[in-house]
């Protein structure tokens, strides 16, 4: 996700959903322009139990004091991937083996 141009002022900019199979692209509404203020962007990806999800960032931008990205884990809790910390260049990939097939990634934009 990229903030290139000036921000929204609205939050009717649809977003997120369900990845299924073996690979899938996130991104966020209008990429590779901003996305609105307000925007929470859900994502769900499914896959098998015992098979490994990961998650390679190409482009991802955040804006400080405002925007989060969560990654939620079945129902054993959420961890904070990043919060407002501005342009990353390269994020590391990471990747989790699920124990019941769903992975949760919430985008939240203030």
């Amino acid at each position: 996700m990229t903030k290139k141009q000036q921000k929204g002022s609205g939050s009717d900019d649809a977003c997120g959903g369900t990845l299924r199979g073996q690979s899938g692209i996130i991104s966020s509404p209008h990429f590779p322009l901003e996305y609105g203020n307000n925007a929470d962007c859900t994502w769900t990806i499914l896959a098998e139990p015992g098979d490994t999800i990961a998650l390679v960032f190409m482009d991802f931008q955040l804006e400080d004091g405002y925007d989060v990205l969560e990654v939620q884990l079945s129902f054993h809790g959420m961890f904070r991937v990043c919060a407002g910390m501005g342009w990353f260049p390269v994020i590391p990939r990471f990747s989790c083996c699920l124990l019941m097939g769903l992975l949760w990634m919430p985008l939240f934009a203030w």
